[in-house]
């Protein structure tokens, strides 16, 4: 009798759990002692090939890719609020709307789009 494959990870909710998870992953493999993240519907790389292609295309900047490296790795989103963040996060929101969409295209995240920009979002108290 074949082994029985495990049932796929549903796709993920928003492009920052899909970031989040992205970097842990990629963390767990780069030290041993990391925790290891659940298994997700993609393999990391699929994420970081999306990002790569934005970048290739100019649609994202080195400093983009800095940013969700530090944050990611960090394992929280950059806080607009804080004022040594603000710059951060500006950067942060512009990298995750535009890898939003390959991440859609390709199934890794699936969930409800929010169509206002984070800062109006915390202004008003709600969450993204």
């Amino acid at each position: 009798m074949p082994p029985v494959s495990p049932l796929p990870a549903p796709p993920f909710p928003t492009t920052e759990a899909a970031w989040f998870w992205t970097a842990a992953a990629l963390q767990a493999r780069r030290d041993p002692a990391a925790p290891r993240p659940l298994p997700g519907p993609c393999q990391p790389e699929d994420v970081v090939k999306c990002l790569d292609t934005l970048y290739r295309n100019r649609r994202v900047e080195l400093l983009h890719v800095r940013i969700l490296r530090i944050w990611g790795w960090r394992g929280v989103a950059p806080d607009p609020r804080r004022p040594k963040e603000g710059c951060d996060s500006r950067l942060w929101q512009e990298a995750m709307e535009r890898l939003d969409w390959p991440l859609r295209a390709r199934g890794i995240v699936t969930g409800p789009r929010c169509a206002l920009p984070a800062n109006l979002l915390a202004r008003h108290g709600a969450a993204p």
